[in-house]
């Protein structure tokens, strides 16, 4: 989470263990849309993942981006957080997974290619985004035309 004037990261927040709710371990065999919803397993949203480049908006310590390299994605994972980042590091390595990983805003993914994403992925991170519009610009202009954002 950030602060929504400033951007930075709010104190505490860049734990690893605070993008977990209530603080459990969230698994990295399936993607979580968040504490007691449905997972992608039940709900079925974005279908074969096999081949396609995923992007994981605020990837936390990583277990979404995790579970899309484990179903055959290239990942690019992005966090504002250093400590997010080598969570997420960490936690694709206990898993054997490729997964290129990003210290960056949401907003800036001058790093990702022009319409090279098959679909964005966020959960849990962009309720706090402080410039939520220059998110979505730069979303649309990374994703494939008529790829979706979950």
């Amino acid at each position: 989470m950030t602060d929504t004037v400033s951007g930075a990261p709010l104190p505490g927040w860049s734990r690893p263990t605070a993008a977990a709710p209530v603080g459990r371990t969230l698994p990295t065999d399936v993607a979580t849309y968040g504490p007691g919803l449905p997972t992608e397993t039940e709900l079925r949203l974005l279908g074969s993942l096999e081949g396609k480049r995923v992007l994981d908006l605020g990837c936390g310590t990583g277990h979404a981006a995790v579970a899309f390299a484990r179903a055959g994605a290239k990942v690019i994972a992005v966090d504002p957080s250093a400590e997010q980042i080598e969570a997420a590091r960490a936690a694709a390595e206990v898993a054997e997974v490729r997964i290129e990983l990003q210290q960056a805003s949401p907003a800036e993914l001058a790093f990702v290619r022009a319409d090279g994403i098959d679909l964005a992925w966020s959960s849990y991170a962009l309720a706090e985004v402080p410039d939520l519009d220059r998110v979505f610009r730069q979303v649309h202009r990374v994703l494939r035309h008529e790829a979706p954002i979950v």
